[in-house]
């Protein structure tokens, strides 16, 4: 028996899910993903690597304000303003438990205020539906104000996985279940993820 507690958007599942069913494919490999999920995973490690809990706050503010579309955003700094663009497009990819309710929560990407990375460690198909496994990399204020610092350098030189392998797990790091469905010819993210406690803290 399952049972789940409903964290915000975050499920924590207190056993480890069941194995794929038969005839489902497994793969352990993001490059064989629709490349606007793997898309989604390095837009979403490159948020948070390089802006911090503050500034994404400020920029689901100027979200949520009504502008003209050809007035440009106040925000002057090139980091910060790929950083807008990449949440601008998280939003688009996912969807929403309830989009009647939803539809007043004017915050594109609703994970803004996490502070981790996504590793991604399995995949699973089947009819218009991908399932994602990752590994989730706590990233602690000290290192985030690292990469922030050496934009320049680690984020236009270094791969994401030179990145990923300079978190190390912590405590708290551990795995997480994404659901992916095609909608319309677009692959949407639930907003709900599923945390699996039974799995602990190693990759």
């Amino acid at each position: 028996m399952r049972r789940i507690v409903l964290v915000s958007s975050l499920l924590i599942v207190l056993i480890c899910c069941s194995p794929a069913a038969g005839g489902e494919q497994v793969f352990s490999s993001h490059n064989v993903i629709p490349a606007e999920i793997a898309e989604y995973y390095r837009d979403y490690n490159f948020i948070n690597l390089f802006s911090t809990k503050q500034e994404r706050n400020l920029i689901a503010h100027y979200f949520s304000q009504k502008r003209p579309a050809h007035q440009p955003i106040p925000i002057k700094k090139a980091r910060l303003a790929k950083i807008y663009e990449l949440m601008k497009k998280q939003g688009a990819k996912i969807m929403r438990v309830d989009p009647e309710i939803m539809r007043q929560k004017v915050i594109p990407c609703p994970y803004y205020n996490r502070s981790d990375l996504f590793e991604i460690i399995d995949v699973q198909h089947a009819d218009r539906e991908i399932t994602v496994k990752v590994f989730v990399r706590y990233l602690n204020y000290k290192t985030n104000i690292m990469f922030i610092s050496q934009y320049g350098e680690y984020g236009e030189i270094l791969s994401e996985k030179e990145r990923l392998k300079m978190i190390e797990p912590s405590s708290i790091s551990g795995k997480e279940i994404h659901e992916w469905r095609l909608v319309e010819g677009k692959w949407l993210k639930s907003e709900v993820d599923i945390r699996l406690l039974k799995e602990g803290v190693k990759r």
